[in-house]
């Protein structure tokens, strides 16, 4: 997909075209420095380009994809971070804290009760948090399911052919009832 874009200058209007790596270039930019202004900078081209871009669906879709990105790469990140803390805890808790005496040797003592309490007490939190977010994933795939069904048995009576209706009109007048079919 290629753009073309004016860029002017004081002494004449130059047509650019720019490829879909030099647009992706700067919606990264964007995203790391910030301003319209710094990537115009760094890329040496208008600013009104830019701005232009920005309002475009391309702009905002790989915006979505390079935040995205990041967000994986700071999950894994945190997520290691997490898991050798856990691994740490697991360990004390286990062979207890290592406190250093006197002489300078080294001693492993029981974990005190109110760090084990407060350890306790925010596990059970972050594994009750975890599986609430569980759940609602499973109630959005559900609600997505039923949607999704719903949307299917429209389509079938949308596109099914509709039947002759025979309408039967009848009028009471007096007491007596008068029938008249209709197709």
């Amino acid at each position: 997909m290629q753009n073309l874009s004016t860029e002017t200058t004081t002494e004449k209007r130059v047509l650019r075209t720019y490829s879909d790596a030099e647009r992706f270039k700067a919606v990264a930019l964007y995203v790391n420095l910030g301003t319209l202004t710094a990537v115009a900078s760094e890329m040496q081209m208008s600013r009104e380009t830019l701005k232009d871009w920005k309002e475009k669906e391309w702009w905002k879709q790989y915006e979505r994809q390079i935040k995205n990105e990041e967000n994986a790469l700071l999950s894994a990140k945190y997520r290691k971070i997490v898991q050798k803390t856990q691994d740490q805890i697991i360990e004390r808790l286990e062979g207890g804290d290592t406190i250093v005496l006197k002489d300078g040797s080294q001693h492993r003592i029981p974990v005190k009760a109110r760090e084990l309490a407060l350890i306790a007490a925010i596990s059970t939190d972050k594994i009750l948090g975890i599986d609430r977010i569980q759940e609602t994933r499973e109630e959005t795939v559900s609600i997505e399911q039923r949607l999704t069904m719903l949307a299917d048995e429209f389509k079938k009576f949308q596109h099914s052919k509709s039947k002759p209706v025979n309408i039967i009109d009848v009028e009471i007048t007096n007491g007596v009832q008068e029938t008249q079919t209709q197709a």
